[in-house]
């Protein structure tokens, strides 16, 4: 899957317009040196009313070169932007990426940690940084004006600054909000407390061990471990209704004379029982 980013590059119009500009001054060019195409001669009969007359002195020779020359840079520069076009600009999840350093060198990157604030302006996109940093002091198209502003010129851009921040913000990159800075006193004592806390528990190598992690956390916040997850409280015994109404191991005395009566009750109903299977026997041997 491709990152979301977002590049500004020369505007192709404007890119074209530069080299139908460059294609007369080479045709101009090659025509006064060797006659190919006759502009000049027509020049001439219109400025002096004569093809006899010489249009041109030998100083001209100058003036020509520098036209030929110029008209050969626009066009091989059309001719190049049409094929690997140059990106001006370019907006991902690292930061803003401007070249900065001349038409030959790299970029120069400031990341979103860096970035305060971005605003437009006419032909111009200002980027307000945090701090300079590395970033060169005299640029190229762009120049600081003031301390921590930086005004990139956006002539030549496919699209408006405010197109730009726009875009930017849809992407969803925004100047993020740095860490902090910690104290060299308030480091000190984070790192000694978690030395003797690590001691504390057990041994040196767990002190040197959460040394390390306040040492990181005090310099890259992002860096902490991850809170220890509690465990589930332990379960508790349930006391069901039958054990709440089981009898205490040594009954109560007034609780022997219920229990005697049912076997007494018991012994009689089987001497009934068996008397009543005696005559029902003695009743079918007499028939």
């Amino acid at each position: 899957m491709r990152a979301l980013r977002l590049i500004v590059r020369r505007s192709i119009f404007k890119v074209w317009l530069l080299g139908v500009l460059g294609l007369p001054l080479i045709f101009i060019a090659v025509d006064y040196v060797w006659g190919t195409f006759g502009f000049l001669d027509l020049f001439g009969s219109w400025a002096y009313g004569s093809k006899e007359v010489e249009a041109f002195e030998p100083r001209d020779d100058v003036l020509v070169a520098i036209l030929g020359a110029l008209g050969v840079v626009c066009t091989g520069f059309t001719l190049k932007e049409v094929v690997a076009p140059r990106r001006l600009l370019v907006a991902d999840d690292d930061g803003i990426h401007v070249p900065l350093r001349g038409p030959l060198r790299g970029t120069d990157g400031i990341s979103w940690y860096q970035v305060k604030e971005l605003r437009a302006e006419d032909d111009a996109l200002l980027i307000e940084v945090q701090s300079r940093g590395d970033l060169p002091e005299d640029p190229w198209g762009a120049r600081w004006i003031d301390e921590r502003t930086l005004r990139i010129t956006s002539a030549w851009w496919d699209r408006t600054p405010e197109s730009a921040i726009g875009r930017i913000q849809a992407l969803g990159f925004r100047p993020l909000i740095a860490p902090a800075p910690i104290a060299d006193d308030q480091l000190l004592a984070a790192i000694d407390e978690a030395h003797a806390a690590g001691v504390e528990m057990g041994s040196e190598e767990a002190g040197g061990e959460a040394t390390e992690i306040a040492t990181a956390v005090a310099i890259e916040p992002e860096l902490a471990p991850a809170a220890p997850t509690p465990e589930p409280p332990a379960p508790t015994e349930r006391v069901t209704t039958e054990e709440l109404a089981e009898p205490a191991t040594e009954p109560a005395a007034h609780d022997a004379e219920p229990a005697a009566t049912t076997i007494e009750s018991d012994t009689q109903f089987d001497a009934e029982l068996d008397r009543a299977l005696d005559q029902l026997l003695e009743t079918d041997e007499d028939e």
